[in-house]
């Protein structure tokens, strides 16, 4: 059966199930209208910016079934189109091992969030943090030859995070 789905476009990751064709953003005003006029809300329904990866919005007064129903699941306080939480999930599962994962700087950069956001997202979806994150240490003196060695160096990105599976 997932070779007749794959056929008909059907997107089957690890945890979601969705088509990518109903995240154009027609297609997910289509959707929030129905879903609005169907459970008697008022309209225009708050959808997501046009093409938007994510949005912060107040979990405490959103509908997390029309978040769902949209495309956009909500995480924390964050809705996350479907296309985008499945490759975070993707990149989860990948880099799991023995039970743990690092996040990256490429998950939060894929959900258009900040770390701490992706951090509540990651939490939100049942993955527990076990390691804070390891800031290098900046030196105290610098000399001529750890300024020269300092704008020789890539940009690098200090590690974030790690997280246990649920």
């Amino acid at each position: 059966t997932r070779k007749v789905l794959r056929g008909r476009h059907v997107r089957l990751g690890p945890v979601l199930i969705f088509v990518p064709d109903l995240n154009k953003p027609a297609a997910v005003r289509l959707r929030a209208l129905l879903w609005s006029l169907w459970n008697d809300r008022v309209l225009p329904a708050p959808c997501p910016r046009d093409g938007a990866v994510s949005q912060v919005v107040d979990a405490a007064t959103a509908d997390p079934a029309f978040y769902r129903a949209i495309g956009y699941p909500l995480y924390a306080n964050r809705v996350i189109r479907i296309d985008m939480l499945d490759r975070v999930i993707n990149a989860v599962y990948e880099n799991a091992k023995e039970g743990k994962f690092q996040a990256e700087h490429k998950m939060a950069e894929w959900l258009g969030s900040s770390i701490d956001d992706l951090y509540a997202v990651l939490e939100a979806m049942g993955h527990k943090k076990i390691a804070e994150a390891v800031v290098p240490e900046a030196p105290v003196e610098k000399t001529e030859e750890a300024a020269t060695a300092e704008a020789v160096k890539p940009d690098v990105k200090p590690a974030l995070a790690t997280f246990r599976l649920k």
